[in-house]
């Protein structure tokens, strides 16, 4: 039930994911790709109708993602900036039936304009019939989301950065 940022220029709206649009069923059916900016070439994770490196679960808040990032250039670079605080914000992207406006998507027009004199509608999403990511992003929709690196994957990517060195003492009696 969050407002969006204004999306669109000729025809401005804010849009509201309404509770209940995403469903546990609808989740169950679907292929989804955790990525970086919505670019399906640097793919984190995924999800196969419940299965896979990608676990989505719906809570009282909404969609929450989590996915342990893959040791590679897209994941180390995910993580590194997610633990700076560079990147802290998600997207996704999905799609609805924009026909149905009982069960679907609806529009409200608001009191408000643009500063250019264009009235500004309300998008009440009531069901998303599909997602096809979720991303890490600089500039979501909804400035509300958030991205957290987790300690424990933090630590293991300090670890395998680390420089490698010889065996330690301890090591070497232990091999004898």
């Amino acid at each position: 039930g969050v407002r969006s940022v204004l999306i669109g220029y000729y025809f401005p709206f804010y849009e509201i994911l309404e509770k209940g649009c995403i469903t546990d069923e609808m989740l169950r059916e679907q292929r989804i790709y955790f990525t970086m900016f919505h670019n399906r070439q640097a793919i984190l994770g995924r999800w196969d109708k419940g299965t896979g490196t990608l676990k989505l679960t719906l809570d009282e808040i909404g969609l929450k993602v989590e996915c342990e990032m893959p040791h590679t250039v897209d994941g180390d670079k995910a993580l590194e900036l997610a633990k700076r605080g560079d990147l802290t914000e998600m997207s996704f992207i999905y799609w609805t039936n924009e026909d149905d406006s009982e069960n679907c998507v609806s529009y409200e027009e608001t009191e408000e304009k643009t500063d250019w004199g264009a009235t500004i509608y309300l998008r009440h999403v009531k069901k998303i019939e599909g997602i096809c990511d979720v991303t890490i992003a600089a500039q979501p929709a909804y400035e509300d989301t958030e991205v957290k690196a987790r300690e424990q994957q933090v630590r293991e990517f300090a670890e395998a950065r680390k420089p490698k060195t010889g065996p330690t003492q301890e090591e070497i009696e232990a091999q004898q």
